[in-house]
């Protein structure tokens, strides 16, 4: 799901089943730090630059699956 992670983006080969993707980034301690709408075909990469140095995790909601993946940001 997660292809790459640098300081400013984080880059996901994640195939979407419906056209209502969404995604949020919540850090350590399950704070959402981040969240919004995802598409897939348009845009393979997330902006991260805000997000402070850490271990997050990301999860996508497409229709009525979940999928999360823990990263760390250095």
């Amino acid at each position: 799901m997660i292809s790459s992670v640098n300081n400013t983006t984080l880059e996901l080969n994640y195939q979407c089943k419906t056209e209502q993707v969404t995604f949020s980034i919540a850090d350590f301690g399950g704070n959402v730090m981040k969240r919004g709408n995802y598409n897939c075909i348009e845009n393979n990469k997330l902006i991260i630059d805000e997000l402070p140095k850490g271990s997050y995790t990301l999860c996508i909601i497409d229709g009525d699956q979940l999928s999360k993946k823990r990263f760390e940001k250095n």
